[in-house]
């Protein structure tokens, strides 16, 4: 049924929803009986709250969901907790294209300045003064949100 979300769901959210969809297939499977909220976020390590908005996602727009509610109960070393992925998704939207492209291929795909220059045919220079206004706008619209 997950599949057939009507709303776009961030990646981080799809993410999640298929390890809560497995954690209640496999405790239904053993158990015969659907799992609680509370046993739901235990083994997800995210808090209890989260489920119901978790759940949520997909069927509703994602405007209309309270992201705030979304916490991980434990960090896990180089990591994001799902709060923070949530928190970073929403501000790399204020991002212009080009920016989204240069932050993308430099902190995602690890590409150098010099080959992100040359697969979008800019400058390397260029690339870099791209990079700190994206990187300036996403650590304001993030401390927006705290």
């Amino acid at each position: 049924m997950r599949k057939e979300a009507s709303y776009y769901r961030p990646g981080c959210i799809v993410e999640l929803q298929y390890k809560l969809d497995q954690v209640i297939d496999e405790y239904t499977k053993a158990q015969g009986d659907v799992p609680t909220p509370a046993y739901i976020a235990y083994m997800l390590k995210i808090k209890e709250e989260s489920v119901t908005e978790v759940m949520k996602a997909g069927f509703v727009r994602f405007e209309e969901i309270d992201a705030s509610k979304i916490h991980s109960s434990t960090y896990e070393t180089f990591r994001l907790p799902i709060e923070d992925k949530l928190t970073l998704y929403n501000a790399f939207k204020k991002l212009t294209d080009i920016q989204k492209k240069v932050v993308h291929m430099l902190f995602y795909r690890d590409m150098t300045q010099q080959q992100v220059a040359d697969k979008l045919g800019l400058t390397q220079k260029q690339v870099s003064r791209v990079k700190e206004r994206g990187v300036h706008i996403l650590r304001e619209s993030m401390v927006e949100e705290d």
